[in-house]
């Protein structure tokens, strides 16, 4: 593993995910799930977080989804 790779790792929040995707705790909790959501790390029974890193992945993969309806509806 390159320490770069270590380095770049940050655990963010369930509130800080809401601010980030403008989606509510409730539904990221219903779609992380139902697995159409990245999966929160358990740090203790009580604390989960996310990956900053698969956070942005899925957003870039919401935003190519996005742009591959349009082109179909072109």
């Amino acid at each position: 593993m390159q320490k770069a790779e270590i380095t770049d790792l940050k655990f963010i929040t369930l509130a800080q995910v809401i601010e980030k995707v403008s989606l509510g705790g409730s539904t990221i909790l219903r779609w992380e799930k139902l697995g159409q959501f990245p999966e929160a790390v358990r740090l203790s029974p009580t604390k989960r977080v996310w990956l900053k890193s698969d956070i942005d992945c899925w957003m870039l993969d919401k935003k190519k989804s996005r742009s591959r309806i349009a082109a179909v509806k072109a």
